[in-house]
């Protein structure tokens, strides 16, 4: 019997009854017992390496193990481990002499590295061959250790059979037999809560070089994505398997593993957080480049992940993940930011909320990228788009004047007022032009709306967030960094801003507060700050006329 054959059976054997899937968390017991069915064929002389398993042998090294055709003679493996191609008639040897096979013979002269694969040798004798690396002992010791991980929940046992086998081949041949039981497979890898950095990096290292080797599979590791039934029932967390994945490195073995997550996850109507936030975790052992390669190519997979990656079901972990600011920190190395990049971004605004690592990888995004997504959203007049003042709209409530703050956050005040700053100050040099250039009357615009886009946020916050002491606090601080990045603005109130005291800047932000403001000047008066500073009547009527239309499209929809 081969492995894979009692692989089904295992399965067959191990497989709970059928239960409903509900949205009620499943906690994990602090042990896992395995099915003593499973213990026993784990311990059994059929539990063994894949027998039908095409990927090389060793062409360097000591090989202790054998290939067996079924129905011929035993080839030694460390006899063929040491030839390095050219022709292999003296040196394929059996019992200490030369194979005499007459099919072999058609062979000779061949580059060994084409021969020497599992399924070539045993086509001699028209049968597959078996592939046994481990000695007794070491096989007895490697399912020792994958019991003892399985009822213990802990993948310790494991790390420490790599650590004491650290031939590659040896670590691929455990592998092999690991993932022939895939979903007993997952669960060891995901229970590494209390392994150190090292070991979790030398499980993925050892399980990036099986997946390169062919000793594990695409399918082996999706199957090893364990569903309902097998402990992973909806709820069930794959945080720690996700890590391993990330931590390969291997973007094709990402892609697999994130596949099959948002599979599962569009089975329970998209819906599971743990299985799209594990995808996402797992996407975040990717490259920028090779990131931007997944964007591209699973444009509807990333679209799902992101809609549904902040799905709470009342458990909190929304709050908590790090997995969406992780890949939007990754995507903001994308340079130049691309138009898939861009999307994720955008798409990325409304699954914020409270989240401080989500808002602080968008924050990051925008910092890195604020030209190209500013340019994004302008329209042929200069101004931001209606789309665009809704989306920023939002970003900058949910970033600037709204709690929980959160690291970059000041970075981002000084992205921003940097950018307003450079705007007003390009129109200083057409003051007195009549009339202005199209390009000055583009940023003219442009100003006026991104002005009349950060007074939105400020109202979002205190209306949709219902945020409304730490939109002021936040307004106030906002107000305070422009005083010191802008020396020359003017206070609204008169003066400049620089020589207001914070006080004073939050009673003024308080005051200016109008719960049914009816016109754009009624509104929070931020942008007269800058309305003061424009002297061309023309660029002040195009800055005017521009945050005036962000008040009409966005401001008095959320305060009315």
């Amino acid at each position: 019997m081969t492995i894979k054959t009692a692989s089904r059976e295992l399965r067959t054997l191990s497989k709970p009854a059928p239960q409903l899937q509900t949205a009620t968390r499943i906690v994990k017991p602090a042990t896992v017992t395995v099915n003593p069915q499973v213990r026993a064929r784990l311990q059994s002389d059929d539990f063994r390496p894949a027998s039908t398993r095409t990927r090389p042998l060793s062409l360097t090294g000591e090989s202790r193990g054998q290939v067996t055709p079924f129905a011929g003679p035993s080839i030694r493996a460390s006899q063929l481990s040491s030839l390095e191609g050219g022709s292999i008639q003296d040196r394929l040897a059996v019992n200490g002499g030369l194979l005499a096979d007459a099919r072999l013979n058609t062979l000779l002269g061949k580059d060994a590295r084409s021969l020497l694969r599992a399924g070539d040798i045993a086509g001699l004798e028209g049968a597959s061959a078996e592939i046994a690396r481990l000695t007794g002992s070491e096989q007895e010791s490697a399912e020792e250790a994958i019991a003892e991980a399985v009822d213990t929940g802990d993948a310790q046992a494991v790390t420490d059979w790599l650590r004491e086998h650290p031939d590659a081949e040896d670590r691929a041949e455990f592998y092999d037999l690991l993932f022939s039981l895939p979903h007993l497979a997952g669960e060891v890898l995901n229970n590494v809560e209390n392994l150190s950095t090292a070991d979790r990096q030398l499980l993925a290292n050892s399980l990036n070089a099986a997946y390169e080797s062919g000793a594990v599979t695409d399918e082996e590791l999706a199957e090893g994505v364990v569903g309902g039934g097998y402990g992973a029932s909806f709820g069930e967390t794959h945080e720690g398997l996700a890590d391993i994945v990330a931590r390969t490195g291997n973007p094709d073995l990402i892609g697999t593993y994130a596949t099959r997550e948002l599979e599962l996850a569009r089975a329970h109507g998209g819906q599971d957080l743990q299985r799209v936030q594990a995808a996402a975790a797992a996407l975040n052992g990717l490259s920028p480049t090779e990131l931007q390669d997944y964007l591209a190519q699973n444009g509807e997979d990333v679209n799902f992940l992101v809609d549904n990656i902040n799905h709470d079901g009342g458990f909190g972990y929304a709050e908590t993940s790090t997995a969406l600011g992780d890949l939007l920190e990754t995507a903001a190395r994308i340079q130049p930011p691309t138009e898939e990049s861009l999307a994720l971004f955008e798409r990325s605004i409304p699954q914020l909320g409270e989240n401080p690592h989500s808002r602080e990888g968008a924050a990051r995004f925008f910092e890195r990228n604020i030209e190209q997504v500013l340019a994004s959203y302008t329209d042929d007049s200069g101004s931001l788009t209606l789309e665009g003042q809704e989306k920023l709209g939002h970003f900058f409530g949910n970033t600037l004047f709204s709690e929980p703050s959160f690291p970059g956050q000041e970075q981002l005040q000084e992205a921003l007022l940097g950018k307003l700053d450079a705007l007003a100050s390009s129109l200083e040099a057409e003051a007195n032009a009549n009339p202005p250039s199209i390009e000055a009357q583009e940023r003219a615009r442009l100003l006026g709306s991104l002005i009349g886009t950060v007074e939105g946020g400020f109202q979002f916050a205190v209306d949709e967030l219902e945020q409304k002491n730490q939109a002021i606090e936040g307004f106030t601080d906002f107000l305070f960094k422009a005083g010191e990045l802008i020396p020359d603005l003017p206070f609204p109130g008169g003066g400049l801003l620089k020589d207001v005291a914070l006080e004073q800047l939050q009673e003024w932000v308080t005051d200016s507060l109008t719960e049914e403001a009816e016109e754009a000047e009624d509104a929070l008066p931020f942008h007269a700050a800058f309305a003061q500073g424009i002297d061309n009547p023309a660029l002040r009527t195009a800055y005017d006329a521009a945050r005036g239309d962000v008040f009409q499209n966005v401001v008095k929809e959320l305060i009315n």
